[in-house]
């Protein structure tokens, strides 16, 4: 049988995170009464994924007011939270503040945050849009479909060498090492179109060394990368990586690992060698047709440019006091910003010290 449980209401929240979050009060009840409906038809329940944009009012202020909820509700299930980081300029006037506010309500919540963002999720869909040989713009269904198979590599089985893998906390506990460092990063390759899939054939070797390519860049695409770039000029570090490998094939690519991934420059000092890596993969089974597909998680810096624009326009804005009364109208006053302020520059400034 098939369950379909949902809430949905009228309540608009006018691209304000503060009425977002009254919002989810008042919605509260009726959410939770559908999860607790949705948990007794589970067997168990170890992880819970919330997938919310920070740009708006209710993706951002009802989104964050939820997962407060679940976390009170659940609090020994793992929450994976993926967040959508707004375009850099021109979806709502306010997103900055949004997104502000709802990182740092996130950021003592969940246990977790996979992000994603926007521009770059555009730039994944005119790349496979150009690939497929269709001449089109790109849509939101097209960038939905890339941020849905990204996810969907990382949640489909998985195993090691010994066992398979049925809990996401479990997996993700060699890249989440310490409590306050959450920012995930899920880059995957190869990156193609549907169109393009029956004429391109890849090895493992290959794979491995456009990813680290990739990270060295500090880039989520495989296109523009600067190839020159060696290991010792990588402009990221990680704490953790997170490598899924899923194909027919029963090659073993921990050689090819060690050679593109075992580099003193991509970590910091206090991480062992022996932690600088783990692999799973899944033998029985391509994914979405791709002969071989590697998705690579990763603890790393690459967020952190995101969150530092956030943080640098909330202040231009909150400088001039700037729409801060469309928020107090919501109870949300200066002191909450502030918070929110030392809270996100507490976390770009751990990040930069890696």
């Amino acid at each position: 049988m098939t369950y379909k449980n949902y809430y949905k209401s009228r309540l608009g929240s006018g691209n304000n995170w503060a009425c977002g979050y009254r919002n989810g009060s008042l919605a509260e009840e009726n959410i939770l009464n559908s999860l607790r409906w949705q948990l007794e038809h589970a067997d168990r329940v170890d992880t819970i994924l919330p997938i919310l944009s920070l740009a708006g009012g209710t993706g951002s202020g009802l989104g964050a007011y939820v997962v407060e909820c679940v976390r009170d509700e659940l609090p020994r299930s793992f929450l994976l939270t993926t967040i959508v980081v707004p375009y850099t300029s021109g979806e709502v006037v306010v997103q900055n503040y949004n997104s502000l506010l709802t990182l740092s309500h996130l950021y003592h919540s969940t246990d977790a945050l996979f992000v994603f963002e926007n521009d770059i999720l555009q730039q994944y869909a005119k790349k496979l849009v150009s690939y497929s040989g269709i001449d089109r713009p790109t849509n939101i269904h097209d960038m939905n479909n890339i941020l849905t198979r990204h996810l969907c590599s990382f949640l489909q089985p998985i195993s090691n060498k010994t066992s398979s893998i049925c809990e996401i906390n479990y997996l993700l506990e060699s890249v989440l090492p310490h409590s306050f460092y959450k920012l995930l990063t899920l880059r995957c390759v190869p990156q193609l179109s549907d169109q393009a899939l029956d004429f391109s054939t890849y090895k493992w070797s290959s794979l491995i060394k456009t990813l680290s390519q990739m990270y060295i860049n500090n880039s989520y695409l495989d296109e523009g990368l600067n190839w020159s770039l060696k290991p010792n000029q990588t402009r990221t570090k990680s704490i953790g990586n997170l490598f899924l490998a899923r194909s027919y094939d029963k090659e073993d690519i921990d050689k090819d690992l060690k050679q593109f991934f075992n580099y003193e420059t991509f970590y910091p000092s206090f991480i062992s060698s022996s932690d600088y890596y783990y692999l799973f993969n899944y033998r029985d089974k391509s994914y979405l047709n791709y002969e071989k597909y590697l998705s690579l998680i990763s603890n790393c810096q690459t967020p952190v440019s995101a969150l530092d624009r956030i943080v640098n326009k909330s202040w231009q804005l909150f400088g001039q006091k700037a729409y801060l009364h469309h928020y107090y109208k919501y109870d949300i006053d200066e002191q909450e910003f502030l918070n929110g302020f030392v809270q996100i520059e507490q976390v770009i400034k751990s990040y930069n010290q890696l």
